[in-house]
């Protein structure tokens, strides 16, 4: 049998959340091309660049277009997943990189490692995963919880539009292709201290019944 690089429990997936797709690194290169190049000769195992529609960076509110297409101004997230002992070169690069741009989150870590994610928080990630068309106080309800996680301490928050998806809640399971964008399946990320954000996830469980679902997960965060 070949052996695999992976094994149970074996793979680290970390974030880089970056304020702007136009943030640039030292030479004027687009920063979030620089760090993804950067993984990807090191050998990572793979990795992908995600566009928000808007979020919130220490508190500070992002910009916010209504489509995610002609603009270079929004919020991007470079996901990266491999080994721990792969990946952790590759940190040491991105923290210098990333000053007052954006945050680190590094979750499936494994307590062996964490002695060598100096700078970083022990935290949660919280995602919220709702329709566009759910409402709350007379606004869409995304914005409404991406603003209650912003006020809640959140040191990350990023709305994301998917082009398709069902669940449980009222319309969800209708087509959702980009035109239908009244039903387009909606996600909202944040990072931050336990402390912070535990009881706001609580609260957004009760508050969203039946229209959304609210995922907690321990993570390790830094925002350089």
């Amino acid at each position: 049998m070949a052996e695999t690089r992976f094994g149970p429990s074996k793979v680290t997936k970390v974030d880089v959340a970056v304020t702007s797709r136009a943030a640039t690194a030292t030479g004027g290169k687009l920063l979030y091309r620089q760090l993804l190049e950067g993984a990807n000769q090191l050998g990572v195992a793979g990795g992908a660049v995600l566009q928000s529609l808007t979020g919130s960076f220490r508190g500070v509110p992002l910009k916010h277009v209504g489509s995610e297409i002609g603009s270079n101004q929004l919020p991007v997230t470079i996901t990266v997943a491999d080994r721990f002992d792969v990946l952790q070169p590759w940190l040491f690069q991105v923290s210098p990189l990333l000053r007052d741009k954006g945050v680190i989150s590094v979750e499936s870590w494994t307590e062996n490692w964490q002695s060598e994610l100096r700078g970083f928080h022990n935290g949660v990630r919280v995602d919220v995963f709702t329709i566009a068309a759910a409402s709350a106080k007379g606004a869409p309800a995304y914005q409404e919880i991406a603003e209650e996680l912003r006020r809640q301490g959140a040191v990350w928050v990023s709305v994301n539009r998917a082009v398709a998806g069902f669940g449980s809640a009222p319309g969800s399971k209708r087509d959702s292709r980009p035109f239908h964008r009244h039903y387009a399946p909606m996600v909202i990320t944040a990072l931050g201290d336990f402390d912070a954000l535990a009881e706001t996830a609580e609260d957004l469980r009760g508050s969203l019944s039946d229209s959304g679902l609210v995922v907690v997960s321990p993570v390790m965060w830094n925002a350089p």
